[in-house]
């Protein structure tokens, strides 16, 4: 039995399942601040024992405005820095080379655009810092587009396409896991790289206050790649 749970599988089925688990590269889509073990060393024991290569890691969210942003990296890098269980990933290529290693990958994200203020120049002072993910809203509006738990919901804002594609020119993946429905949608149009739904469910199960996808955004993220 492989964990918690009876799958009714047999023995070399277990054995084959355990082998493939172990050689995969598996990426824990959402790790909020304080979540890695940092302050706490037995939920990062967890995510070894059970196999995680690498993590998007919150570094900042909604609070949070540019100089509060810098703040918080610097100070995630430093933690890092002094964990010999975690490193700090810029590329899929550091994200390989800890597995390699046995180590967690610590990808830096954010969950809100909100520390970009209306300034398309600090995106490239993040990129530089390491950041590679941004979720364009929380759950409310921003410059940028709509959260989920607005009132109404709209498109991105014209200054939201522009910071979609600043992303794509930098190389900062595009979350809409906390957007309404119209602005994912227009962010999957726009972007001209794939984008994440880092941890959002299906609706058809469970509505979430809208933050859960449909099934036909679901379908046009995975054929944007």
């Amino acid at each position: 039995m492989l964990g918690l749970y009876d799958f009714g599988l047999g023995r070399d089925q277990e054995q084959r399942a355990k082998d493939l688990h172990e050689k995969a590269i598996v990426i824990d889509g959402l790790t909020f601040k304080d979540g890695l073990g940092l302050d706490y060393p037995k939920d990062l024991e967890r995510m070894r024992i059970g196999g995680i290569t690498s993590v998007n890691y919150t570094v900042a969210h909604f609070p949070h405005n540019f100089l509060e942003a810098l703040k918080e990296i610097d100070k995630e890098k430093e933690g890092i820095s002094k964990n010999k269980y975690l490193c700090f990933a810029k590329s899929a290529k550091d994200i390989r080379k800890a597995k390699n290693e046995g180590k967690i990958a610590v990808v830096f994200g954010f969950q809100d655009a909100k520390p970009i203020e209306d300034d398309l120049s600090h995106l490239q002072t993040f990129h530089d810092l390491g950041v590679r993910i941004i979720q364009l809203t929380y759950n409310a509006q921003n410059l940028v587009g709509m959260g989920c738990c607005e009132r109404s919901y709209a498109r991105l804002s014209y200054f939201g396409v522009q910071v979609v594609e600043e992303m794509n020119r930098l190389g900062i993946v595009v979350d809409l896991s906390h957007c309404c429905d119209e602005t994912t949608m227009d962010a999957v149009d726009v972007s001209k790289d794939p984008v994440l739904f880092t941890h959002s469910g299906v609706r058809a199960l469970c509505n979430a206050y809208g933050r859960n996808k449909t099934d036909w955004q679901i379908k046009a993220l995975a054929e944007k790649g």
